[in-house]
Protein backbone atom coordinates (compact mmCIF):
# COMPACT_ATOMS: atom_id res chain seq x y z
CA UNK A 1 0.00 0.00 0.00
CA UNK A 2 1.32 3.34 -0.53
CA UNK A 3 2.68 5.60 2.00
CA UNK A 4 1.01 8.31 1.40
CA UNK A 5 -2.76 6.34 1.33
CA UNK A 6 -1.73 4.97 4.45
CA UNK A 7 -1.21 8.26 6.39
CA UNK A 8 -4.59 9.26 5.08
CA UNK A 9 -6.07 6.50 6.56
CA UNK A 10 -4.57 7.01 9.68
CA UNK A 11 -5.65 10.25 10.02
CA UNK A 12 -8.98 9.65 8.83
CA UNK A 13 -9.19 7.03 11.86
CA UNK A 14 -8.04 9.25 14.29
CA UNK A 15 -10.63 11.75 13.34
CA UNK A 16 -13.54 9.43 13.63
CA UNK A 17 -12.60 8.30 16.71
CA UNK A 18 -12.73 12.01 17.89
CA UNK A 19 -16.22 12.13 16.76
CA UNK A 20 -17.05 9.22 18.02
CA UNK A 21 -15.66 10.03 21.64
CA UNK A 22 -17.57 13.26 21.52
CA UNK A 23 -20.33 12.29 20.29
CA UNK A 24 -20.74 9.81 22.42
CA UNK A 25 -19.69 12.10 25.61
CA UNK A 26 -22.85 14.84 24.81
CA UNK A 27 -24.99 11.63 24.13
CA UNK A 28 -24.28 10.40 27.55
CA UNK A 29 -24.67 13.75 29.29
CA UNK A 30 -28.02 14.23 27.40
CA UNK A 31 -29.54 10.80 27.07
CA UNK A 32 -31.92 11.30 30.04
CA UNK A 33 -33.03 14.40 28.32
CA UNK A 34 -33.45 13.49 24.45
CA UNK A 35 -33.59 9.25 24.30
CA UNK A 36 -34.66 9.77 20.98
CA UNK A 37 -32.18 12.15 19.29
CA UNK A 38 -29.41 10.02 20.71
CA UNK A 39 -30.67 7.30 19.42
CA UNK A 40 -30.82 8.83 16.13
CA UNK A 41 -27.48 10.42 16.42
CA UNK A 42 -25.98 6.97 17.45
CA UNK A 43 -27.83 4.99 14.74
CA UNK A 44 -26.27 8.18 11.66
CA UNK A 45 -22.65 7.43 13.52
CA UNK A 46 -22.95 3.84 12.83
CA UNK A 47 -23.68 4.41 8.99
CA UNK A 48 -21.37 7.00 8.85
CA UNK A 49 -18.38 4.24 10.36
CA UNK A 50 -20.04 1.14 8.07
CA UNK A 51 -19.66 4.00 5.24
CA UNK A 52 -15.91 4.65 5.83
CA UNK A 53 -15.37 0.90 6.54
CA UNK A 54 -16.60 0.12 3.22
CA UNK A 55 -14.60 3.01 2.22
CA UNK A 56 -11.34 1.84 3.64
CA UNK A 57 -12.21 -1.64 2.58
CA UNK A 58 -12.60 -0.65 -1.25
CA UNK A 59 -9.62 1.49 -0.78
CA UNK A 60 -7.36 -1.29 0.98
CA UNK A 61 -9.06 -4.11 -2.42
CA UNK A 62 -7.67 -1.18 -4.65
CA UNK A 63 -4.66 -0.51 -3.47
CA UNK A 64 -3.35 -3.85 -2.90
CA UNK A 65 -5.01 -5.59 -5.95
CA UNK A 66 -2.15 -5.33 -9.29
CA UNK A 67 -3.01 -6.53 -12.94
CA UNK A 68 -0.32 -9.38 -13.38
CA UNK A 69 0.64 -9.93 -16.86
CA UNK A 70 1.99 -13.55 -18.32
CA UNK A 71 4.28 -13.43 -21.02
CA UNK A 72 4.75 -16.65 -22.92
CA UNK A 73 7.42 -16.73 -25.09
CA UNK A 74 7.18 -19.57 -27.50
CA UNK A 75 10.92 -20.56 -28.64
CA UNK A 76 10.98 -21.90 -32.56
CA UNK A 77 12.25 -25.05 -33.61
CA UNK A 78 14.50 -25.17 -36.63
CA UNK A 79 14.58 -28.76 -38.22
CA UNK A 80 17.76 -29.34 -40.27
CA UNK A 81 17.52 -32.10 -42.40
CA UNK A 82 20.76 -33.16 -43.42
CA UNK A 83 21.02 -35.44 -46.73
CA UNK A 84 23.11 -37.66 -47.54
CA UNK A 85 23.88 -38.34 -50.97
CA UNK A 86 26.25 -41.46 -51.58
CA UNK A 87 27.93 -41.63 -55.02
CA UNK A 88 28.44 -45.06 -56.52
CA UNK A 89 31.57 -45.57 -58.91
CA UNK A 90 30.26 -47.92 -61.62
CA UNK A 91 33.44 -49.58 -63.38
CA UNK A 92 33.07 -49.45 -66.99
CA UNK A 93 33.23 -53.21 -68.42
CA UNK A 94 37.06 -53.78 -69.85
CA UNK A 95 37.10 -54.65 -73.36
CA UNK A 96 39.76 -56.73 -73.33
CA UNK A 97 39.03 -60.27 -71.70
CA UNK A 98 41.53 -61.86 -69.56
CA UNK A 99 42.90 -65.02 -71.78
CA UNK A 100 41.39 -67.99 -70.05
CA UNK A 101 43.03 -71.60 -69.82
CA UNK A 102 40.37 -74.30 -70.18
CA UNK A 103 41.56 -77.98 -69.09
CA UNK A 104 42.62 -80.39 -72.01
CA UNK A 105 43.00 -77.02 -74.40
CA UNK A 106 45.66 -76.19 -77.02
CA UNK A 107 47.08 -72.56 -77.27
CA UNK A 108 47.66 -71.93 -81.13
CA UNK A 109 49.40 -68.80 -80.78
CA UNK A 110 48.19 -65.16 -81.92
CA UNK A 111 46.00 -64.93 -84.52
CA UNK A 112 45.06 -62.07 -86.41
CA UNK A 113 41.26 -61.39 -86.39
CA UNK A 114 38.81 -60.19 -89.04
CA UNK A 115 34.76 -60.04 -89.56
CA UNK A 116 32.33 -60.01 -91.90
CA UNK A 117 28.75 -59.51 -91.92
CA UNK A 118 25.64 -61.11 -93.90
CA UNK A 119 26.61 -58.13 -96.70
CA UNK A 120 30.38 -59.14 -96.93
CA UNK A 121 30.97 -60.17 -101.00
CA UNK A 122 27.69 -58.45 -102.11
CA UNK A 123 25.25 -60.47 -99.76
CA UNK A 124 26.20 -63.50 -101.94
CA UNK A 125 26.33 -65.93 -99.18
CA UNK A 126 24.09 -64.14 -96.78
CA UNK A 127 24.21 -66.73 -93.05
CA UNK A 128 25.41 -69.93 -95.45
CA UNK A 129 28.79 -71.41 -94.34
CA UNK A 130 30.91 -74.34 -95.60
CA UNK A 131 29.44 -76.56 -93.54
CA UNK A 132 25.71 -75.75 -93.49
CA UNK A 133 25.29 -74.46 -90.90
CA UNK A 134 23.79 -71.23 -89.72
CA UNK A 135 25.89 -68.30 -89.01
CA UNK A 136 25.42 -66.38 -85.94
CA UNK A 137 26.64 -63.53 -84.51
CA UNK A 138 29.52 -63.53 -82.37
CA UNK A 139 29.29 -66.99 -82.29
CA UNK A 140 30.65 -68.80 -85.67
CA UNK A 141 33.55 -67.78 -87.43
CA UNK A 142 35.48 -68.75 -90.60
CA UNK A 143 39.18 -70.24 -90.23
CA UNK A 144 41.82 -72.18 -91.89
CA UNK A 145 40.62 -75.71 -91.89
CA UNK A 146 44.33 -76.46 -92.40
CA UNK A 147 44.88 -74.92 -89.22
CA UNK A 148 41.82 -75.32 -87.11
CA UNK A 149 39.60 -78.36 -88.25
CA UNK A 150 36.06 -77.17 -89.18
CA UNK A 151 33.37 -78.13 -86.39
CA UNK A 152 36.45 -77.06 -83.67
CA UNK A 153 35.35 -74.76 -80.71
CA UNK A 154 37.62 -71.71 -79.99
CA UNK A 155 38.41 -69.31 -77.54
CA UNK A 156 39.21 -65.91 -78.64
CA UNK A 157 39.49 -63.31 -75.99
CA UNK A 158 36.24 -63.82 -74.46
CA UNK A 159 34.21 -65.30 -77.04
CA UNK A 160 33.93 -69.40 -77.74
CA UNK A 161 33.20 -69.66 -81.39
CA UNK A 162 32.54 -72.70 -83.59
CA UNK A 163 34.49 -73.06 -86.41
CA UNK A 164 31.96 -73.32 -89.58
CA UNK A 165 32.86 -71.85 -92.36
CA UNK A 166 36.02 -70.64 -94.51
CA UNK A 167 36.75 -68.32 -96.63
CA UNK A 168 39.15 -67.35 -99.87
CA UNK A 169 41.09 -64.49 -97.64
CA UNK A 170 41.03 -66.63 -94.78
CA UNK A 171 44.36 -68.46 -94.53
CA UNK A 172 46.94 -68.95 -92.06
CA UNK A 173 46.44 -67.72 -88.46
CA UNK A 174 43.96 -65.61 -89.51
CA UNK A 175 39.77 -66.01 -87.77
CA UNK A 176 37.21 -64.09 -89.69
CA UNK A 177 34.13 -63.83 -86.44
CA UNK A 178 30.65 -63.16 -87.73
CA UNK A 179 29.37 -60.09 -87.30
CA UNK A 180 25.21 -59.98 -87.75
CA UNK A 181 25.16 -56.09 -88.36
CA UNK A 182 26.24 -53.63 -91.42
CA UNK A 183 29.85 -52.99 -92.21
CA UNK A 184 30.40 -49.80 -90.05
CA UNK A 185 29.06 -51.45 -87.34
CA UNK A 186 31.36 -54.80 -87.60
CA UNK A 187 34.45 -52.07 -87.88
CA UNK A 188 33.76 -50.51 -84.96
CA UNK A 189 33.34 -53.30 -82.79
CA UNK A 190 36.40 -54.89 -84.14
CA UNK A 191 38.46 -51.81 -83.52
CA UNK A 192 37.24 -52.06 -79.59
CA UNK A 193 37.58 -55.82 -79.61
CA UNK A 194 41.37 -55.34 -81.02
CA UNK A 195 43.18 -57.09 -84.20
CA UNK A 196 45.71 -59.74 -82.49
CA UNK A 197 44.56 -62.31 -79.89
CA UNK A 198 45.73 -65.35 -78.32
CA UNK A 199 43.83 -68.37 -79.53
CA UNK A 200 42.69 -71.58 -77.75
CA UNK A 201 41.48 -74.88 -79.42
CA UNK A 202 39.11 -76.43 -76.94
Amino acid sequence: MDSKKIETLIVTMVVLLILIAGVLGINYKQSKIAEPTTAATATTLLTTTEKLTTTTTELETTTTTKPTTTTTTTKPTTTTTTTIVAEVAVKAPSTSAKETTYEGSKNLGTFRITCYTPYSDGGVWGYQTATGARSTHLQTCAVDPSVIPLGSTIYVNGLTLKAVDVGGAVKGNKIDIFFDGTSSEARAWLDEFGEYHTVTIL
